[in-house]
């Protein structure tokens, strides 16, 4: 299989249906009302899987653990509850990362439990899985969520150590290009994309997206 942006949102178009999510547009952190308060990051998490789960159209209830010790995120079975685990540190990891983390192990489920797609090679399904994640609508979360994130530890009088942190398969360039791919195949609103795509990526959208804008413009005509 080809692994380029282009080839992989072909591939999952094909296997899913012609309408795979609630809404056709990528959602927002503030549509989630993924906001962190400081307190009780498990509810926190639960409440934005929630919605996640009614955005898939998966019925079955998910339950979202927190823990410390969890390199990123997994999904697992206890007994018939289906869990996804999110690691709780809140020092090494930001919300912003752990709502990525959150959307790739939905879109692990989303894929495999409610449309049996799964590929062999552990590598290439954990790809797939992002792309996808892109393709149902946690684009812009995923954007956010799996830039390098600089940390500060053992902060002294004397000064401190910065570590960076990173989560996901893909880099941004790759999220962004699958937006797009993801716009074009599912003929979804351009401007919504180029609103929300963030600077310098916004233009470079803007240009690409050109031949969908016209589609809207003449379709509006009508």
């Amino acid at each position: 299989m080809d692994f380029s942006v282009t080839a992989i949102i072909e591939y999952i178009r094909a296997r899913l249906p012609n309408r795979p999510t609630r809404v056709n547009y990528q959602l927002t952190r503030k549509q989630l009302g993924a906001e962190y308060n400081g307190h009780n990051l498990q509810a926190q998490l639960q409440a934005i899987a929630d919605k996640m789960c009614r955005h898939l159209f998966i019925e079955r209830p998910i339950k979202v653990l927190t823990r410390n010790g969890v390199a990123a995120g997994s999904f697992d079975m206890i007994d018939d509850l289906v869990c996804i685990w999110i690691n709780g540190d809140t020092v090494t990891q930001t919300f912003e990362q752990k709502i990525a983390i959150l959307a790739h192990e939905m879109s692990h489920y989303y894929l495999i439990k409610n449309h049996g797609i799964a590929l062999d090679d552990e590598r290439e399904n954990e790809l797939l899985t992002d792309i996808n994640a892109v393709y149902v609508g946690f684009g812009f979360l995923l954007l956010e969520g799996y830039k390098p994130r600089e940390h500060i530890f053992d902060q002294t009088l004397a000064g401190h150590t910065v570590k960076t942190t990173k989560v996901g398969y893909i880099d941004s360039c790759d999220i962004v290009n699958a937006i797009i791919q993801t716009a074009k195949a599912r003929k979804q609103k351009p401007h919504w994309v180029v609103r929300n795509i963030g600077f310098p990526a916004n233009i470079g959208a803007l240009c690409r997206l050109y031949p969908l804008f016209k589609e809207y413009y003449k379709a509006k005509k009508r």
